[in-house]
């Protein structure tokens, strides 16, 4: 199945912007400046800052003329074969859980006219275990993956602009979801019914199968038969809000919903 690489490299983004501000002459204030001057909206100074150090990348509201301005090419960016060719004749091999197997996007062979908006810019966030946790302090984007807006919204039926992605490290959801696994979520608030779900359990997060019972009661369900299910019962009367108590190990944690996984991405 052809592949697609859809993370923006920081490193390379780096290097590609710095050449061609050098080749253009361009101060970070001046860069500012032509942005304004093509959309109407300026950056701030510490978010061009950020944008030159990779400490942060640009959402779709600047990428798009960014690149035009520099100068750039989507395959320059690391996009292989240009955004043109990611985002139009390519297949992207996605996983909604609801399938529990590969599913490539649908293309009619055509070679579209690329339109920049149609591209949304999914933040990655950190790292999250498919085991006994992962400590992820992480609160902004490493870097983003790159999708075909018009297939997210599809295949996800939500508004791509709300997704986020995280990377799976152990192997409790394992065959279904493998370590270096990205699940890409919807944030939510509570489990509104049976599905994956990434959760913070106490500063640890965790992508893991949940059920709902009554009475707020969550089964965590492992997928890995090396693992066993955990049920977490509320304690309302917890100083701590999302206060639970564990039927297997008899102590309390906290439990807070991050979001629900609507589809995954495997490596090449």
């Amino acid at each position: 199945m052809p592949r697609v690489k859809k993370v923006i490299d920081p490193e390379l983004f780096v290097r590609r912007v710095g050449e061609a501000m050098t080749r253009l002459g361009l101060t970070q204030e001046a860069l500012a400046e032509a942005i304004e001057a093509r959309i109407g909206s300026r950056p701030g100074q510490s978010t061009v800052s950020n944008w030159t150090r990779g400490e942060k990348l640009p959402g779709t509201k600047y990428l798009p003329v960014l690149v035009e301005i520099l100068g750039l090419s989507w395959s320059d960016l690391g996009l292989e074969g240009g955004a043109e060719r990611s985002f139009g004749a390519e297949q992207a091999a996605v996983v909604p859980p609801s399938e529990g197997r590969r599913l490539p996007v649908e293309r009619d062979g055509a070679r579209p006219e690329f339109d920049p908006s149609r591209i949304v810019l999914i933040p990655r966030v950190g790292h999250a275990s498919a085991g006994y946790g992962y400590d992820n302090g992480a609160g902004e984007a490493e870097r983003y993956d790159a999708f075909s807006r018009d297939e997210i919204a599809r295949l996800t039926n939500t508004n791509p602009d709300r997704l986020r992605s995280i990377k799976v490290v152990g192997d409790s959801m394992e065959p279904e979801i493998r370590a270096n696994d990205t699940v890409v979520y919807e944030p939510v608030q509570a489990v509104s019914d049976a599905g994956i779900y990434v959760l913070r359990l106490d500063d640890l997060v965790l992508v893991k199968k949940v059920q709902r019972f009554g009475g707020g009661v969550l089964e965590i369900i492992p997928v890995n038969p090396a693992y066993r299910s955990e049920m977490l019962r509320p304690l309302p009367e917890a100083d701590t809000p999302n206060t639970y108590r564990s039927e297997v190990t008899g102590m309390t944690c906290t439990c807070e919903v991050i979001g629900k996984v609507v589809f995954y991405l495997r490596p090449a």
